[in-house]
C-alpha cells in the first residue's frame, strides 16, 4: 500500500469523491462489451407458478423473487464448469477486466489496494465513512449510462419485477439511465438489437411520458438509416 501525504479530513473525503467520479471518466471506451455482446438486466425473477399455488395472497408481497444478478452470476458458473462460453458480457464482467481502478484514501492516509474496477466500487458502497453513498449512487447511474452508450450490435435485456412482482419502478437506474442512452446512441445497433429495444420503450412508455414519442421516432429513424445503408 502507497502511504499519501497527510491531508485534513474534509480533503480526503473530497479526494476520493473526485477520484471515483474522475476515473469513470477517463475510462469511458474501456467500459464496453464486445459487439454483440451487452446484456441489461434489472429486477427480480419470480417463479409465478409458484407464487400462484403456494404462496398465500396475504404473504405475497413479503414473497422475494432471485435478484437476475444472480440469475446471471449462476450462469456465469455452469458456463466455467461445462466449458460452455457466455455470449454475453455484463457491465461486472466488463469492469472485472479493468485492472485499474480509482484512488481512494483511508483515514489512515493509505492508499487501498482492490483487485479491479469492479472489485473498487462494490467495496466503496460499503465504505461510508471514505465516500458516501449519494456519490457512489451517482457513479452507479453514470457507469450504466456509458455502459449502454457503448452497446453495438445485438443487446440483450432481463428485466425482472419490482420487489411486489409488479413492473419496474421508475427508480430503477435501468429505466433512468440505460433505456435513453440505449436510445441515444441506437445507430448502432443492429436490426435485432432495435427491435428488442422497441419492445422495452413500448413496454414503459408511462415512465418516458411525454418524450415517449420523440425516442420511438428517433428509433424509427436509426432503423431506416441502417436499412438505407444496406440497401446501398
Amino acid at each position: 500500500m502507497k502511504h499519501i501525504d497527510a491531508l485534513g479530513d474534509g480533503d480526503l473525503y473530497s479526494a476520493n469523491i473526485k477520484s471515483a467520479k474522475e476515473w469513470i471518466e477517463r475510462n469511458k471506451s474501456r467500459i464496453k462489451a464486445e459487439p454483440n455482446k451487452t446484456i441489461f438486466y434489472s429486477g427480480r425473477d419470480y417463479d409465478l407458478e409458484e407464487l400462484r399455488d403456494n404462496i398465500p395472497s396475504s404473504d405475497r408481497k413479503a414473497f422475494m423473487g432471485t435478484p437476475i444478478y444472480k440469475r446471471l452470476a449462476a450462469m456465469g458458473k455452469r458456463s466455467v464448469t461445462e466449458k460452455i462460453p457466455l455470449d454475453f458480457q455484463t457491465l461486472e464482467a466488463v469492469m472485472t477486466k479493468i485492472r485499474s481502478h480509482p484512488v481512494i484514501i483511508d483515514k489512515d492516509r493509505i492508499e487501498q489496494e482492490f483487485a479491479h474496477a469492479w472489485d473498487c466500487y462494490q467495496q466503496l458502497d460499503e465504505l461510508p465513512k471514505l465516500i458516501p453513498a449519494k456519490t457512489m449512487k451517482e457513479c452507479w447511474k453514470r457507469l450504466s449510462e456509458v455502459f449502454a452508450s457503448n452497446a453495438v450490435g445485438d443487446i440483450k435485456i432481463l428485466d425482472g419485477c419490482a420487489d411486489d412482482y409488479t413492473q419496474l419502478k421508475e427508480d430503477k437506474d435501468y429505466i433512468q439511465k440505460e433505456l435513453p442512452r440505449l436510445l441515444s446512441g441506437s445507430e448502432n445497433l443492429s436490426d435485432e438489437g432495435k427491435e428488442v429495444l422497441m419492445k422495452q420503450v413500448q413496454k414503459y412508455a408511462a415512465f418516458f411520458d411525454r418524450r415517449y414519442t420523440g425516442l420511438m421516432r428517433q428509433l424509427d429513424q436509426s432503423r431506416k438509416r441502417l436499412n438505407g445503408d444496406k440497401a446501398s
